[in-house]
């Protein structure tokens, strides 16, 4: 791939405006009549050269299409229906890339698009794309708590119903683990229950569904997990899933002793997956074909499924106790986090704080309190992740060294994580209040 064929794939799709992808000012030769005081750097999207642009065979282009429409500038009614045609055709990474544009979309739209949007849903057009926006915006929403759980449960159940394989099925934006959710909790299990029923060797429904079982039934989801690996035994992604399953719920002792012979599963099954990745790269769920054309790209995914399972071994081996071990992973994690060729995100989001987490409770377990400070503090600058932003940042380092008295620097950590961690509601700012009294928080 040319460097610049992107940027003209996407100056195509613009009537006037500066490209995202470059900063360049484009004008369409439709537009060339214009006056030069209209020009300003909003881009004005041109839809039919969008719609076309999807139906092409080529991936790079369906990447570009929908890296557009998940610009701010591009209205709803283009963006939700084109998203939706990503959806319904095209590869697999098509249509994850489609989803993850919806979610972002979903972040920032406004309560009055919210409600613009569950007014379509009586129109069945585009009813997935829809669903999967408003799922997401739910979670940021403030107003009447009881309606917007409602409303969310209604967008649950629907996609579990009718689309078990979309990746929005198995994310958090689906799970229900409150516990006044129990009784739809159950009704959702038994559509998912189903699903494997009917559909017992489809991998991506067995995949979603052990997902939306791990933090209510880890028993049922390690059974699916374990039935995808039979099914599947040359995907690393099912024994790296089953590893993330043990590490639940374990914490570092200093002794390095832990809660339990789970956290030395998981290491082990993180180092298995680890080991089958490396004989057979870009296996699984989110497989890329890759060729000679895509040189490129290859490293870039090569790069970052490097750093997504170093981000595993590294917490693991904390988990297990197993420092030294630790230590090199650790140490690896942060060193791939720099290498330039990786988007900013990705470099500098979940690995960051892993990465310094780690080396945190490396220093502590030697005694220096001072260096594991320090490496709890550079771990907040982070930009944040998913998860990160999502379920907020592990807090066992934080807590270990409020307990010795460094009540500064745990104030100094919570302060920072407000930049990336939106989703905590009061919680964290209780926190930052504890902290400022002397008390230790209850993470």
């Amino acid at each position: 791939m040319e460097d610049n064929r992107p940027c003209e794939i996407s100056h195509r799709q613009i009537l006037q405006g500066n490209c995202p992808l470059c900063g360049v000012f484009v004008r369409s030769p439709s537009l060339m009549n214009g006056k030069d005081d209209e020009i300003n750097g909003d881009c004005v999207w041109d839809a039919a050269a969008m719609r076309a642009a999807l139906k092409n065979d080529d991936e790079t282009v369906h990447w570009i299409t929908i890296r557009n429409l998940q610009q701010k500038t591009v209205p709803l009614q283009i963006s939700i229906p084109l998203l939706s045609q990503a959806i319904g055709k095209g590869s697999e990474r098509t249509r994850d890339s489609a989803e993850d544009a919806l979610w972002k979309i979903g972040t920032r739209i406004s309560k009055k698009d919210v409600r613009k949007l569950e007014d379509q849903l009586s129109c069945p057009d585009n009813e997935l794309a829809i669903r999967i926006v408003l799922l997401v915006s739910y979670l940021n929403m403030r107003g009447n708590k009881k309606l917007i759980r409602l409303a969310r449960l209604r967008s649950v159940f629907w996609i579990i119903e009718n689309a078990p394989e979309c990746n929005t099925a198995g994310s958090p934006y689906a799970f229900l683990i409150d516990v006044e959710d129990s009784a739809d909790y159950e009704k959702a299990k038994q559509l998912w229950l189903g699903h494997v029923e009917a559909h017992g060797n489809n991998l991506k429904i067995l995949g979603n569904a052990s997902q939306f079982f791990t933090l209510r039934d880890k028993t049922l989801s390690e059974k699916l997990l374990k039935r995808g690996r039979v099914l599947d035994p040359s995907n690393p992604e099912w024994t790296e899933r089953l590893g993330q399953l043990y590490s639940l719920g374990n914490c570092p002792k200093l002794s390095g002793h832990t809660q339990g012979d789970s956290a030395h599963k998981a290491l082990e099954h993180f180092q298995a997956a680890d080991e089958i990745r490396r004989g057979v790269p870009f296996h699984g769920v989110a497989k890329v074909e890759v060729d000679a054309k895509h040189r490129k790209e290859k490293i870039l995914i090569e790069s970052a499924m490097t750093l997504f399972s170093l981000c595993d071994l590294t917490n693991a081996a904390i988990k297990a106790g197993e420092f030294q071990v630790a230590r090199e992973y650790a140490t690896k994690l942060l060193r791939t986090a720099h290498l330039s060729e990786l988007p900013e995100g990705v470099r500098q989001g979940q690995p960051v704080f892993d990465g310094n987490l780690a080396l945190g409770w490396c220093a502590l377990k030697e005694g220096d309190v001072d260096l594991a400070k320090n490496y709890l503090i550079a771990a907040a600058h982070t930009k944040g992740s998913p998860t990160l932003n999502s379920f907020g940042p592990d807090m066992s380092l934080a807590k270990a060294l409020m307990e010795r008295g460094e009540r500064a620097a745990v104030l100094e950590f919570l302060e920072l994580c407000t930049e990336f961690w939106k989703m905590s509601g009061t919680r964290h700012q209780q926190w930052i209040e504890d902290v400022k009294h002397g008390n230790i928080p209850d993470f």
